[in-house]
């Protein structure tokens, strides 16, 4: 079976620091707090590399989550229609 892969890019302005900005969407586990609730989104696998030039300690959000830098991948499931029980896979590199 032939796998169909898509490329989606946006760009946003936020009015707070760059930084802060980044450690947001560099937390994996922000990413089913931006999608709607209605998608569903959970995260069922991470490998993530961490940022370049964050030391070890600042790396983390928390004490368990590592920062997603270049080279990670995020994985998760979600409802493409929230009223259909399909759900799509997406790789978040």
């Amino acid at each position: 079976m032939a796998r169909m892969s898509f490329r989606f890019e946006t760009e946003q302005w936020v009015p707070f620091p760059l930084e802060q900005v980044f450690r947001f969407v560099a937390n994996p586990g922000n990413l089913p707090r931006i999608m709607p609730r209605s998608r569903g989104t959970e995260l069922v696998e991470l490998k993530l590399v961490p940022p370049p030039d964050v030391p070890a300690v600042t790396a983390t959000v928390t004490a368990e989550t590592l920062l997603a830098g270049a080279g990670s991948q995020i994985v998760t499931p979600f409802r493409i229609l929230p009223f259909l029980p399909f759900r799509a896979r997406w790789i978040a590199l």
